[in-house]
Parts: structure tokens; sequence; C-alpha cells
């Protein structure tokens, strides 16, 4: 069974942009998400950017929000996540030369 979205999220729809987490530990986290008709990031039809950016926060913030159970560890997942940094950097980057 996956750990509810719930526990490590304060969003609710239809702002909620993660409905599952598959996989977390200390330095990783898989989440899913299904784009409906009615999400408010879709545009004519197509999931926007600012939606992905969402997302992507979203999921970062739910491996955040685990070590809120567990506070001595949240210095170690803060510093992974700023060594990740400029992998941020790159796919926004990559979006940007797509456009």
């Amino acid at each position: 069974m996956h750990p509810s979205i719930l526990k490590y999220l304060p969003h609710r729809p239809p702002m909620q942009m993660v409905d599952t987490i598959t996989l977390i530990n200390d330095t990783s986290i898989v989440t899913c998400f299904q784009i409906k008709e009615d999400c408010i990031f879709l545009c004519e039809g197509y999931f926007t950017e600012s939606g992905l950016i969402e997302n992507m926060a979203q999921t970062c913030s739910a491996i955040v929000g685990q070590f809120f159970f567990d506070k001595n560890a949240l210095f170690e997942i803060l510093t992974v996540l700023l060594q990740n940094l400029d992998f941020l950097k790159l796919l926004l980057l990559f979006q940007w030369i797509l456009l």
C-alpha cells in the first residue's frame, strides 16, 4: 500500500498536483498524477508549464514533508535537494529550448 499524499502535503484539489506516492525514501520519491479534463492547469487540452512546475514542486515538498515526522533527518534531505538543484536548472533550460 502506498503512503497517503495527504500526510505529506497541505494541497487539496484543485491545486493538488500529486495523486499517489509510489516510492519514497531518504533521497528519492516517485509520484503519480492523472491529468483530468477539469484540471486547472489545462489550456486548450494541454497540460501547461506551470502545472508541470507545480507537480515538481509538490513532489519535492512531499519528500521534505516526510521528514517533519523525523526532524533529525530534515537536514540530510535538504542537503540532497540542494545538491540536485542543478538538475532543476537544466530541466528549465531544456523546457525553454523546446518553446
